[in-house]
C-alpha cells in the first residue's frame, strides 16, 4: 500500500513538473459564477469563488480556463442540454476544442462525496478528481487537481 502511494505521488509530481510539460505561461484562476464543476490544480490555490477550470452544470456546457493568455471558452464536443447526467461516484471524460487546441478532462470520484442529508434530501455537490490534458501546436500540457460539481 505504501509503495502504491509513493508511485501515485511520483506520478502526480512528474505530471506537474516543468519537464513533463512544454514551457508556457502559468495557469491562472477564473471565476466560477454559477452552479457547475470547478477544478483547482494540485499544488496551487485560487481566491474564494475562483478555480482553474470551470463548466456549468449542463451536458455540453463550454469549459472556461486561462492558460496564461487570457480567459478561454472552449466548446464542448457534445451537444448542449439543460440537464447534467453525471453524479457522485461516477467517472467520465469531457472533450472540448478551442481553435487548434484540444482539451480533455477526465473526472473520477473525489475523496469525500456528500452523503444524503438526514431529511432525505440529496446533496448540492459532489467532490471530483480531475486530469486535464491540453493539446495543441506547442505540445501537450497536463494538470491534475480536485474540485466539486454542484451549487
Amino acid at each position: 500500500m505504501e509503495r502504491l502511494a509513493a508511485l501515485l505521488a511520483a506520478a502526480i509530481a512528474a505530471a506537474g513538473s516543468p519537464a513533463a510539460q512544454p514551457q508556457g505561461r502559468p495557469l491562472s484562476c477564473v471565476p466560477a459564477p454559477t452552479c457547475g464543476c470547478g477544478i483547482v490544480v494540485s499544488g496551487n490555490a485560487c481566491p474564494k469563488g475562483g478555480v482553474h477550470f470551470f463548466h456549468e452544470l449542463a451536458d455540453g456546457a463550454p469549459l472556461q480556463f486561462d492558460a496564461g493568455q487570457g480567459m478561454v471558452t472552449a466548446t464542448s464536443n457534445r451537444a448542449r442540454t439543460n440537464a447534467f447526467s453525471r453524479g457522485p461516484g461516477e467517472s467520465w471524460t469531457e472533450t472540448y476544442r478551442h481553435g487548434g487546441v484540444d482539451i480533455e478532462v477526465r473526472y473520477s470520484p473525489g475523496p469525500n462525496t456528500c452523503p444524503m442529508l438526514p431529511q432525505g434530501e440529496q446533496c448540492e455537490y459532489f467532490d471530483v478528481r480531475a486530469r486535464v490534458l491540453i493539446s495543441g501546436p506547442e505540445g501537450t500540457r497536463s494538470y491534475s487537481g480536485v474540485g466539486a460539481c454542484g451549487c
